[in-house]
């Protein structure tokens, strides 16, 4: 057999770059089938995992995408499916706040019921009270004493930044609901999403990424580093360059 038998001269269709090319550097999704429930799988460039059952709404989707269009749809069910998972996975390597800085005591704090909570006491004075997850605190129940303080600052750096990514979550949902016309009727929870709440949110969410100067080759500067008041403010919600059709 000739060489240039083996090869594959025909010409592909070049993919039109989408708002959605954020996510292929930062994640690969696929959608698993046990027979009864559909499944939504996501690996991350950083190593996470993460699984979750599909919802009808979101299986049916999928289903019914054209072959060529599957690939974006996963991208959009993994996207509102692990928002909070994937932004914090980035904030946590590229904060948009040091927040180490400006702690000035962290300690925890048994509430009633014997859970344990942490106290956030910052620079200015604010002092605020955050939960501790069931594993963290069973991880501190643990620790000898010279190890507490710095599991502590740990733990209150990760909880403020997770308190970063549900602000900014809450501001692309807002802005979502702004532009399909919700007025003051919340958007439903993700896995209830229809694909035309899933697509403006996942391209709204797209572009927020798009922002941060994350490790990938679309990564810009942050827009509240080059002139903005706010890192939460005018986050770019134009719903441009898609390819998929609702």
């Amino acid at each position: 057999m000739r060489l240039s038998e083996l090869i594959d001269f025909t010409l592909k269709p070049e993919r039109k770059p989408t708002p959605l090319d954020v996510y292929r550097s930062l994640f690969t999704a696929e959608i698993i089938s046990d027979g009864t429930n559909d499944s939504i799988h996501i690996s991350t460039v950083f190593g996470d995992t993460y699984q979750t059952v599909m919802s009808a709404n979101q299986s049916a989707w999928y289903r019914n995408t054209k072959p060529e269009d599957k690939e974006d749809v996963a991208l959009m069910i993994a996207s509102t499916a692990f928002t909070e998972e994937i932004l914090l996975a980035y904030l946590s390597r590229q904060p948009i706040q040091n927040h180490l800085a400006t702690i000035q005591s962290v300690s925890a704090v048994k509430q009633r019921g014997g859970k344990f909570a942490l106290r956030i006491v910052t620079n200015d004075g604010m002092s605020m009270m955050i939960p501790m997850g069931d594993q963290d605190e069973s991880r501190y129940r643990i620790l000898s004493p010279k190890d507490t303080q710095d599991f502590l600052k740990n733990l209150a750096v990760h909880y403020l930044t997770r308190e970063d990514a549900r602000s900014i979550i809450q501001r692309i949902r807002h802005n979502t609901q702004t532009q399909l016309g919700y007025g003051n009727r919340p958007l439903p929870q993700p896995q209830n999403f229809t694909p035309q709440i899933a697509t403006a949110f996942s391209i709204n969410f797209a572009n927020v990424l798009s922002c941060f100067n994350i490790d990938t080759e679309r990564g810009e500067n942050r827009e509240w580093e080059v002139g903005y008041k706010s890192q939460y403010d005018d986050l770019d919600n134009k719903l441009s360059g898609t390819r998929i059709s609702i």
